[in-house]
């Protein structure tokens, strides 16, 4: 058995696609997922499974269109790989006052190292760095919505990533280390 996370993209948003969580506990475990849990009340589900990881994504995403009547993208990653992910997080950022970082969470489709060239975002001007599935930023609370890298992930490739704050990710890490 594999142990994945599934983030539901822009569920329980400002209203919209509004999902219960025990309801799509539900959905997950009428796939033969096991040892189903939600976190949180914004679309990330951990869970067990023999199924290939190509396969995955697509059998959720039409469940939910069969249970909730509405699309919701869905990208899984595996527990090694969102561990990964934490322990790429510079240590400053979990910490800085006033700063809010982020991890973007990217979907095939854009997941390369291009994406920095593409943004027109320096590294070394802006906090940003890039890993295989994800991008990670940190920005200025003040100066989140006229960030480059804000900007560029909401309005140029806003359907192929899904956004979740660092302390999301710092939760769900010691929630797959201690389980």
């Amino acid at each position: 058995m594999i142990q994945y996370i599934a983030f539901l993209r822009g569920i329980n948003f400002w209203g919209n696609k509004k999902i219960d969580m025990k309801e799509l506990k539900k959905v997950f475990e009428s796939l033969w997922f096991l040892e189903v849990s939600t976190y949180m009340n914004s679309g990330n589900v951990i869970f067990l499974s023999n199924s290939l990881y190509e396969d995955i994504a697509k059998k959720i995403e039409k469940a939910i269109i069969e249970s909730f009547q509405f699309e919701v993208r869905v990208l899984v990653i595996t527990s090694e790989g969102l561990l990964d992910i934490h322990q790429a997080i510079p240590i400053s950022w979990q910490s800085e006052v006033g700063m809010l970082p982020h991890i973007a969470f990217l979907w095939k489709e854009i997941d390369s190292s291009n994406i920095l060239k593409l943004m027109e975002v320096n590294p070394e001007e802006h906090a940003v760095k890039y890993i295989p599935g994800a991008l990670l930023w940190n920005v200025e609370l003040k100066t989140w919505s006229k960030d480059k890298v804000y900007r560029y992930l909401n309005n140029k490739v806003s359907q192929q990533v899904t956004i979740r704050s660092i302390n999301t990710i710092k939760r769900l890490s010691k929630w797959i280390q201690n389980n």
